[in-house]
């Protein structure tokens, strides 16, 4: 009797009639979605564990840019240009540049750069004077000077090297964007000339410069490229050998000399800073000189490359 009461009831309740013959409905469509769904193999379920999901190291942070890296050498040709954008920098705390080459006991190794280049008078009397002594040397160069020469100076054997596109220190270490854009620059006129995609870098001022400091624009700036450059590929150089040829305006060949004598004693790999412009006509007439010293003192002159002994400053970055 309590039944049929009860079911008197519910069919003259027309609103609860209506809602249950719509949840009836509802549950028969998604038994036959899911149905078919298994037997079609279009179920894909994933745990989400630690394993399949894509972790970074502790305290990392990525930097958002529109371009990649995609090369660890220099001095390579690429076959695609388009699909190798020139500059990405990802923040981490481990480099992921090659191991550093070893050299045999005894062996002596200087590497030159000229910074600041190409330029129209200095450049090519400086790759005449390496050609004489048979000596390969690196060019950090920019993107105000005559590009033109870029190949040449790869064609003969030389390392191409980005020392950014501008120079501008105001402008390249105002901010971490401004400097990668600035790098990226650089990068894309070298592989514009060249078809390499370098990825030996100095900093202007060198990785101690304090100009990212001035008026505390961006203080750890140089901490944070250090790091970000290496774990992106990069390797950057400062020296171990100043020839002074930028403490003046027109420094003497025989200052430039001094220099190199007395900060090359007692040391087995060294690399020397100078500087590639037209108004460094005194670093050209030394070059010679710098040269035959050096190798009465058993050194060899080669190229920077990825896997060169590493020059920092001692200094710490801000």
């Amino acid at each position: 009797m309590k039944l049929r009461t009860f079911l008197k009831k519910f069919y003259k309740n027309k609103n609860l009639l209506i809602s249950v013959s719509a949840l009836l409905v509802v549950s028969l469509i998604a038994i036959t979605y899911a149905s078919a769904a298994f037997s079609s193999g279009s179920f894909n379920f994933t745990p989400t564990t630690s394993d399949s999901i894509d972790q970074t190291s502790e305290g990392t942070e990525t930097i958002d840019t529109t371009s990649l890296a995609s090369q660890d050498v220099i001095n390579t040709e690429s076959t695609e240009s388009s699909a190798i954008p020139a500059v990405a920098i990802v923040s981490s705390q481990e480099s992921i540049v090659p191991p550093l080459e070893q050299f045999p006991d005894g062996s002596k190794v200087c590497y030159l750069t000229f910074d600041d280049g190409p330029s129209s008078v200095s450049t090519p009397q400086i790759l005449e004077v390496l050609s004489r002594y048979n000596a390969k040397a690196t060019f950090f160069v920019v993107g105000t000077g005559k590009l033109e020469y870029l190949k040449t100076i790869a064609d003969q054997g030389h390392t191409i090297g980005l020392h950014t596109d501008s120079h501008v220190y105001a402008n390249i270490y105002s901010s971490y964007e401004a400097y990668i854009a600035d790098l990226e620059a650089i990068s894309n006129k070298v592989y514009d000339h060249t078809g390499i995609r370098s990825t030996i870098i100095r900093f202007p001022g060198g990785s101690s410069n304090i100009s990212s400091l001035y008026k505390g624009k961006c203080p750890g700036l140089m901490t944070r490229l250090t790091v970000d450059v290496e774990a992106n590929g990069y390797r950057y150089f400062d020296w171990s050998v100043s020839t002074g040829d930028a403490d003046q305006k027109l420094a003497p060949p025989e200052t430039i000399m001094e220099n190199v004598k007395k900060f090359s004693n007692n040391k087995s790999q060294i690399c020397v800073l100078m500087h590639d412009t037209n108004a460094k006509s005194t670093t050209v007439e030394a070059l010679p000189a710098v040269i035959e010293y050096l190798a009465s003192q058993g050194f060899e002159f080669r190229a920077l490359t990825m896997d060169s002994p590493v020059f920092h400053h001692e200094k710490l970055n801000n």
